[in-house]
């Protein structure tokens, strides 16, 4: 039967599975890109002697030998703040964001536009 959805998957609902899939994929980017931006501006906000600090510290406690490269001192006080921030699951930001997208909208860096250019253009 022409139009319709079997295995091949041609019909209304294979699209609209496509679409909700990119969106997905859109959303997701967003909440990466969010709890980027938090991560950033965290790390924006310190001084280069609170940044020294706290990335001696975080050298000390995490008791890895050694001089630790620049890449490596941004990746452990990242993975910190991370950690010590209350960053909400994807599930709940979703639900935050659909509620007020202006909201996260007006902090996202727009790293996540890399990933809808990913996405099949909708028809």
């Amino acid at each position: 039967m022409a139009g319709t959805d079997g295995p091949g998957g041609t019909g209304a609902h294979s699209s609209q599975h496509a679409q909700d899939r990119a969106s997905l994929a859109v959303l997701r980017a967003k909440h990466r890109d969010y709890c980027s931006a938090r991560v950033f501006r965290i790390i924006q906000r310190m001084s280069p002697d609170e940044m020294f600090v706290f990335v001696k510290d975080l050298v000390r406690d995490s008791g890895e030998p050694g001089e630790l490269s620049y890449d490596e001192m941004v990746r452990l006080a990242t993975t910190r703040i991370y950690a010590e921030e209350e960053l909400p699951s994807f599930e709940d930001w979703v639900e935050q964001y659909r509620d007020n997208p202006e909201h996260f909208e007006a902090v996202l860096l727009d790293l996540w536009r890399s990933e809808e250019r990913r996405q099949p253009p909708s028809r």
